[in-house]
């Protein structure tokens, strides 16, 4: 079984860590911090360092169980044969209540052939926001966007990757993808068929020129997504994978867009995870 230990030592001090440091790393880069809201609350660890198991380390707790391992960014762009890239190295940390934050990261990329010292820095800002809709219902809505100093055309592909674990468990999530391609909905039920909790991951982002998703068994996604190297860059999701299970599920979307050069654009999607238990 893998992530046993780690998955559920669920210890309320850490939450309590979280909250604590983010408040007083307001305007610094943080490595986790927890949103509270009624009795729903929502953690990621590791969001600007790695740690252990991995980067966006998550908690999703929604009538007192965890519905989530992990829930993170992944990028790429045509500046350097890097392949991809886990997101990191934040810039900037602001809490705007118990509910809410905003994460800044930069990347900063020197084209090749391009003039000497001239940088390109890609600016993502991510705005988390925690609802509690009832006492079996919580939602994640994450706004982003994206912007450039367009020192040449950007082009670049950001990628959600989603590891829900629906009551808690590693395996029996069963998904399948609805609202033509823009949601999985992940769910598990019992052995007599009765629901035990679903989760409905979505995505949207009209200012990108194509998107696309992708459900998997762990770890088949994570690991493409790990790849370095201009030879497994990844442009695009399968768009497969649906129906899922049951097994251990993880799934992902993919938005691509282009920055031109000499031009203020500002590219905005976003995604959110809404969980519901009966």
């Amino acid at each position: 079984m893998r992530r046993v230990t780690l998955k559920h030592l669920r210890i309320a001090g850490l939450v309590v860590f979280g909250w604590l440091a983010s408040r007083s790393s307001q305007g610094q880069g943080v490595n986790s911090f927890t949103l509270t809201d009624g009795a729903a609350i929502f953690t990621l660890r590791n969001i600007t360092v790695p740690g252990p198991g991995g980067s966006g380390r998550a908690s999703f707790m929604v009538g007192g169980k965890d519905h989530m391992y992990q829930n993170w960014w992944w990028y790429n762009d045509n500046s350097l044969s890097s392949g991809n890239s886990r997101l990191g190295g934040q810039k900037k940390f602001q809490r705007i209540g118990p509910q809410e934050v905003r994460l800044t990261y930069s990347i900063i990329r020197e084209y090749r052939g391009g003039r000497d010292g001239l940088y390109n820095t890609i600016t993502l800002v991510f705005d988390y926001k925690l609802t509690e809709i009832s006492a079996k219902r919580a939602r994640v809505d994450v706004d982003f966007t994206i912007t450039s100093n367009r020192f040449r055309d950007v082009v670049i592909n950001l990628f959600n990757y989603n590891d829900a674990e629906i009551d808690g468990t590693a395996s029996g999530d069963e998904a399948d993808i609805t609202r033509t391609n823009t949601r999985q909905l992940i769910w598990e039920d019992d052995m007599a068929g009765v629901r035990l909790g679903e989760m409905r991951y979505t995505a949207g982002g009209a200012d990108f020129t194509s998107r696309s998703w992708e459900i998997a068994a762990y770890p088949g996604l994570r690991d493409k997504l790990d790849k370095k190297g201009e030879d497994n860059r990844v442009n695009a999701l399968a768009n497969s994978g649906a129906p899922f299970g049951p097994g251990d599920y993880t799934g992902g979307f993919h938005w691509r867009g282009r920055l031109p050069s000499n031009a203020a654009t500002t590219l905005t999607g976003w995604m959110s995870l809404d969980v519901k238990i009966p």
